[in-house]
């Protein structure tokens, strides 16, 4: 556990913002070279990431905080940024007439690989951890008694491992949003499993975490979205001649 980066004296500079800002800027590198290739001017992904990132941080922080009534604690919850972020992504692509399945390809590599880093910084602050493990790989954080999961390593090499597959999976998919879907369904697997050594207080309902039903939520969401991006135009079906 590292909070601190750098102490200057008259401020501190925190891991986590650096991490997350590292990570942030790396997924803009990446999604503008992406959308080179699918002839998307860099000027439109860079708008386009600027409202994504308000958005996700007014949702993440908003989920944040219905989750914690009647009470409030600072902090952020993905899923809440993931969903604010996705509604801004068809917003900005209808304003401007492209298809938000081809922007979400673009973006959905980088964003993995943001997450990933966003996981390492809680790490350093100490947030986000796991439920009780005496043994390795069991880690200690001071504000705790004992040894907990480092389940932000987990998500953190997670994310990573998601983000070499979406990189693979981008030059051969076989229609536009297979790149956004696959990156969903895998983050969905990857949340609610690391969910069950989750340690730290945050909401839950009939014994599953809110991660945990939102997972299954956005996997039965992907479900259906995949079934219908890969159903073939309805005048592309052969019709049977009349006998």
């Amino acid at each position: 556990m590292h909070p601190v980066l750098l102490d200057l004296g008259f401020t501190q500079i925190p891991t986590y913002g650096v991490l997350s800002a590292t990570g942030m800027l790396l997924a803009l590198w990446l999604s503008v070279r992406a959308g080179r290739r699918e002839q998307i001017p860099a000027a439109t992904i860079l708008d386009l990431c600027f409202w994504l990132l308000c958005a996700g941080i007014a949702g993440s922080w908003l989920l944040n905080v219905l989750l914690q009534l009647p009470h409030y604690s600072t902090g952020f919850v993905f899923y809440g940024g993931a969903i604010a972020a996705a509604g801004a992504l068809w917003l900005f692509a209808r304003r401007r007439r492209l298809d938000p399945w081809r922007l979400g390809d673009v973006l959905a590599p980088g964003a993995a690989l943001a997450h990933a880093l966003g996981r390492l910084g809680c790490f350093a602050a100490g947030c986000c951890y796991g439920k009780t493990c005496p043994a390795p790989p069991g880690v200690h954080f001071p504000a705790l008694d004992t040894a907990v999961h480092p389940t932000q390593l987990y998500e953190a090499a997670g994310n990573v491992a998601l983000f070499f597959a979406l990189v693979v999976l981008r030059p051969r998919k076989r229609f536009h949003g297979a790149v956004l879907l696959a990156y969903a369904a895998g983050y969905a697997t990857l949340r609610f499993v690391v969910e069950f050594w989750r340690g730290d207080p945050r909401g839950e309902l009939g014994g599953w975490s809110t991660s945990q039903i939102v997972a299954l939520a956005v996997a039965a969401a992907v479900a259906g979205a995949a079934a219908t991006r890969r159903a073939p135009p309805a005048d592309a079906v052969p019709r049977r001649p009349p006998s």
